[in-house]
């Protein structure tokens, strides 16, 4: 068995053991639907996960939650779950896939998402879950909504990086501007404690650097390059460059699925003082371990009240 399909198996096992212990019409006792059953469906919004804290805050928030089981054992590779979204002012609900890439990196991003939009044909995509925060404006807890993915890593390699600056993916200004607009109610479904001091996370919009590399520290000779050319980067992840691609496509064959990606700060990679400084210098990055799962929630949080309120026709 290859690697990616072990940790697929893995993972669903892990999902689904994970769904026992939560409460009914969310994910715990949540059926299991065929591929069968949804052969020609479509969805209105597909959210694209990585890490199981992402995907898990997800599925909290949605009624009707069907985990898809595939025909003659086949793996469900990317743990696709379907879900409703429910408008308190409108009688329609919105219909939702949720996938796990299940590993970090472009090209997972890239696969997951191009699968994703195959098989469920989604007016919207939304990338959702947590990053570094970059500028000092950002706070950990926080959202930043990406007004621009930068592929930071596109470059040149001689005797040091230079990094090329030139790879560049837009959102859909669409779903830009009603993630900009959405009132304060959507903080009302953050279900996580918040680790560090309270506070209402902020909104913010911005540029965000993506690549394969974990970045702790924003002073690396390789990162730091990277922000010498753009000091305006808010936050660093690594799957955007690969799905905003895979949606590229899609609108290369002449259609319209939409695209934002939607991050929760869970760790700061660059240093306000002393103290932050010391730390990052030792490396691994603490913070994320602390706030991952409060930022997954309140990513998630976000993503929700994004999905109630926006109504493309």
């Amino acid at each position: 068995m290859r690697r990616v399909e072990l940790i697929s198996v893995l993972l669903c096992i892990a999902v689904l053991q994970a769904g026992c212990s939560v409460v009914r019409g969310r994910i715990g006792d949540a059926s299991r639907i065929t591929n069968n059953e949804l052969a020609g469906a479509t969805t209105d919004v597909a959210i694209i996960t990585v890490l199981p804290d992402e995907y898990h805050a997800i599925l909290r928030k949605l009624e009707n939650v069907h985990h898809v089981v595939e025909p003659n054992g086949r793996v469900n590779l990317y743990v696709w779950a379907t879900g409703e979204v429910r408008s308190p002012d409108r009688s329609e609900t919105r219909s939702v896939v949720v996938a796990m890439a299940g590993e970090a990196g472009v090209v997972s991003g890239a696969l997951a998402t191009q699968a994703t939009i195959d098989r469920w044909k989604p007016a919207n995509v939304l990338l959702v879950g947590i990053a570094g925060g970059v500028h000092e404006s950002v706070s950990l807890g926080d959202i930043v909504i990406s007004s621009q993915i930068w592929g930071y890593e596109h470059g040149h390699l001689g005797t040091h990086y230079e990094s090329g600056g030139g790879l560049f993916f837009q959102p859909d200004p669409m779903l830009e501007e009603a993630a900009l607009r959405l009132g304060p109610d959507w903080r009302s479904r953050i279900a996580v404690t918040r680790p560090g001091p309270r506070g209402a996370p902020k909104v913010l919009a911005g540029k965000t650097a993506s690549g394969d590399k974990v970045v702790e520290n924003a002073r690396s000779a390789y990162f730091a390059e990277s922000l010498r050319i753009d000091g305006t980067v808010m936050a660093v992840e690594m799957e955007g460059t690969g799905a905003a691609a895979a949606v590229g496509q899609v609108h290369d064959k002449g259609e319209t699925t939409g695209f934002l990606m939607i991050r929760g700060i869970s760790d700061l990679i660059f240093s306000k003082n002393r103290e932050e400084h010391s730390r990052l210098e030792l490396g691994r990055n603490p913070q994320r371990g602390e706030w991952k799962s409060y930022a997954s929630d309140v990513a998630a949080s976000f993503a929700i009240g994004l999905v109630e309120s926006y109504w493309k026709q």
